[in-house]
């Protein structure tokens, strides 16, 4: 059911990946093979996993001598081998995984994986000598490690030593599984590589981590999170993956049954980082999150402050929408809106009337959120200044706007805004 391909392709593609890692210039052979590959991979998945058993481990061994093209065809080549061993990441035969000899192969995985975590090494090295003092590797680097690791890491929590590594590598493969991530972040120069990976990893439907782990790993992201002080570039970046990777693991532990009990935590910590007005969409995403798995079982006053504080965004709507989905309007809070008043800005949509007084957050938030869609003044000749999620503010403006009792708005010279505002959303579904 595998080998539907002349024997005659074969010899010759075997051959050409062969001369591919012994000679200069030759990524572009290797290019042409991964190609071919790729063409027929679904009709002769068996000889090409055989090709692989015998040419993953010669085809590491030429990395470090290789051009970045030959890296890059390289990478494709190992990747390929992966996905077509561990089709959507399967683990087991009977998911799917196959191999010619499994012995040979579960190698070759090992071989791979002393390979990247060499490689995130010297990445991080690398790393001291920027002024950002963070490396990045590319996405398909880090697409290859996540296939990588998770079959490295499923079978058996004891890692096995690889001598070709430098002592610090070697330890932390001989002493840990899954654990790594955990541990890297900790003690790793280049915490963003390793962030990158596990919002990428637990994003994979396929993947499985021991429930033992995720409550370490939780507690790390979390001791990143408040460390993270100073709003400079370098926050912003690490911020953004922490929250990225908070998200996917959020998401995994919910659709797995796992019980953590501190997203409370993660979800203050995220209120407070969230101040220095940085990393604001992926922040605004993850407290969403937590609010749809029904994590958070009470909101204090900080969350509805921080909405006023911010300008509303796609990520910011979102997030509003799922608050008043879930929780009540303090209708007595008292906000100032952090808006300079003059000549150009707009009137407040809403003003208090003294039967309306004990709306004041409902009608301040009404406020915030339509001040920058002033539809008198657009921007670049659209008729929005705010590019917004149309569906989710629609309900939004409709949800502040509905009372089971009767509240009394006294409108603004500008009242028009508002039905201009709900036109211009039903006019663009």
């Amino acid at each position: 059911m595998y080998d539907v391909i002349i024997p005659d392709w074969y010899r010759f593609f075997t051959a050409s990946i062969k001369q591919a890692i012994t000679k200069h210039n030759s990524e572009h052979l290797l290019s042409a093979c991964n190609v071919f590959f790729l063409t027929v991979a679904s009709n002769a998945r068996g000889r090409l996993c055989r090709i692989g058993e015998d040419l993953v481990q010669p085809v590491i061994q030429v990395w470090d001598r290789s051009s970045p093209l030959l890296k890059d065809q390289i990478l494709t080549f190992l990747h390929i081998q992966v996905r077509l061993h561990h089709p959507c990441g399967a683990v087991s035969e009977a998911d799917g995984a196959w191999a010619s000899n499994d012995a040979h192969w579960r190698n070759c995985i090992e071989k791979m994986n002393s390979f990247i975590i060499k490689e995130l090494d010297l990445a991080s090295k690398r790393s001291r000598s920027t002024s950002k003092g963070e490396a990045t590797v590319s996405p398909s680097f880090i697409n290859f490690t996540v296939d990588v690791m998770q079959q490295a890491y499923s079978h058996t929590d004891t890692s096995f030593t690889d001598t070709s590594l430098p002592p610090k590598v070697k330890r932390s493969r001989v002493d840990s599984g899954w654990s790594i991530l955990k541990d890297s972040l900790s003690s790793s120069s280049s915490v963003l590589i390793w962030l990158q990976l596990i919002g990428h990893l637990f994003a994979k439907e396929s993947v499985k981590f021991p429930t033992t782990e995720i409550i370490p790993l939780i507690s790390e992201l979390y001791n990143i999170l408040i460390q993270l002080k100073k709003p400079d570039a370098r926050v912003f970046t690490v911020l953004h993956w922490v929250f990225i990777a908070l998200k996917s693991i959020a998401s995994y532990t919910s659709n797995n049954g796992i019980v953590y009990n501190n997203w409370k935590d993660i979800w203050t910590g995220t209120i407070k980082a969230l101040q220095y007005r940085i990393a604001e969409d992926t922040g605004y995403e993850l407290l969403s999150t937590l609010l749809v798995l029904k994590f958070i079982k009470t909101v204090e006053v900080d969350a509805w402050k921080i909405i006023c504080l911010t300008t509303p965004s796609k990520s910011v709507i979102s997030f509003i929408r799922s608050l008043l989905a879930h929780h009540k309007i303090p209708e007595s809070l008292t906000i100032s809106l952090p808006h300079t008043i003059n000549e150009d800005s707009p009137l407040p949509l809403l003003s208090l009337s003294s039967s309306s007084s004990s709306y004041q957050y409902r009608i301040t938030l009404l406020n915030h959120i339509c001040s920058i869609l002033d539809i008198k003044k657009p921007l670049n000749g659209s008729r929005s200044s705010v590019l917004l999620p149309v569906y989710e503010l629609s309900t939004v403006l409709v949800s502040l706007m509905q009372q089971s009792c009767s509240l009394s708005l006294t409108l603004s010279s500008t009242s028009n805004r508002l039905l201009g505002i709900l036109c211009l959303c039903l006019s663009s579904t």
